[in-house]
This record gives structure tokens, sequence and C-alpha cells, in this order.
């Protein structure tokens, strides 16, 4: 957005191709849409086939593309201690994925339920939705639940259910500024299986709520900001 914005309002006669293998979120499609068109083409549920860094050219499945400068993200995975310690999700055919397989009401290893995880690391948490957002402040979430659990295990109790919650900030344009907050919270329904409902806030006037938000979880997680901290 802020790359859009720049080209925009400098005049820069150059656009920003994303080449997204999802589907993008509608949000976001529309304000590119809308107020950006000559600036970014956001090609969804694309696959890079190809890649000449020296010609500085990829190509998909549709569309062959140049460029001056790219940034690439290669597909993501759990790190290769997880693989090594064999705690991958499989396939019906037993093929490794490339997350971990964990229980979501306990956030332990399946079949181990001395080895917890945490983090981005994490595969499928539910049929219903997939997989919980890979960000700091969700790990953060989820390495409390397992230290409760941890704790309450260790004093022969039984631990209080939880699940983590997930809130992203994010600007959806410069000037005027405008925000959206996404909140994602998630529960346990009758069958055992994890739920998860979004919602979407909409703020044309921010007054730094995302700062606020910043500065609580950084003073939860590092005790930063606290008086004599």
């Amino acid at each position: 957005m802020m790359i859009a914005w720049w080209l925009k309002t400098r005049r820069i006669p150059g656009r920003l191709v994303l080449v997204d293998a999802g589907g993008g979120m509608q949000r976001f499609n529309r304000v590119f849409a809308e107020r950006f068109p000559d600036q970014v083409q956001h090609l969804t549920h694309a696959t890079v086939k190809s890649l000449d860094p020296f010609a500085r050219t990829l190509a998909t499945e549709f569309d062959a593309i140049r460029f001056d400068d790219a940034i690439i993200i290669p597909p993501q995975g759990a790190a290769d201690i997880v693989r090594q310690a064999g705690l991958l999700e499989t396939d019906a055919a037993g093929t490794p994925g490339a997350w971990a397989a964990f229980d979501p009401l306990h956030l332990h290893a399946l079949g181990d339920e001395r080895i917890f995880l945490v983090g981005d690391l994490l595969g499928r948490a539910s049929p219903l939705f997939g997989a919980y957002p890979k960000s700091a402040h969700m790990a953060a979430r989820q390495g409390r639940i397992a230290a409760d659990e941890i704790i309450a295990r260790s004093r022969g109790k039984m631990p209080v259910q939880a699940l983590p919650e997930s809130v992203c900030h994010l600007y959806t344009d410069v000037e005027p500024m405008e925000a959206m907050r996404i909140d994602a919270q998630y529960r346990v329904r009758g069958d055992g299986l994890v739920t998860q409902s979004v919602r979407q806030h909409e703020d044309p006037q921010p007054r730094g709520e995302d700062q606020a938000w910043l500065r609580g979880m950084t003073q939860e997680i590092l005790g930063a900001g606290t008086a004599g901290g």
C-alpha cells in the first residue's frame, strides 16, 4: 500500500505487480482497484513456474512478467528440526507436509504430550479454516497457553482450556490515513473442532490504536515501558 501511494504521489511511471498464490484480501483488492489501478496489478491464485534473475523475468501459468526489482518469497515451512523429529503433518499416503502436526486444544505434538509446539511452525489447526495466523503476537499467546498447561500438569491439575486470539492492524490508505483492524476469535464447538470467526473494523480516522496495541503487547511480553523496567 505504501509503495503504491508513493508511486502515485510522486508520479513515478512504475507498477507494482503482486504475484499471489492465494486469493488476497477482499478489502485490499478493492482499494487497489479503486485507488491505485495504474500502480498495482494483483495476480491472484498465481504460481511462479520459472524465474530468471539475470534476464529479470518470471513466468506464471498464464503470464510472463519483466521486472526491474523483485522480492521473491519462496514456499515456507517449519524448520528442519521439526522434520528430523518426525513431527510434520502427513497426507493420506503418508507423505510429509511443510508444517508441524499438533493437538489444537493443548498445543502438544500428536502422539507425544511432552512436546509443545507454538508459533509459525504449526500446521492445520482445524479442517474448518486451516491454520492459525503466523504472527509474533499469535506465537506469544500460544506460548502462554502452553506454559499454563505445563504448570497445571506439574501440579497434578487439569489445565483450563484456552485458545489464542489474533489481532491485525492494517493501513488501507495514507492520505488521508485510513486503517482497518481484523480480529480473529476461536472456540471449540460440540464435536471438538475449533471454529474461527473473523471481524473487520474500518477506521477512516485512526488515532494511534495500532501503536497502543503494540505497546500493550510489548509490555506484556518483554516488560518494556513499565515503571522502573
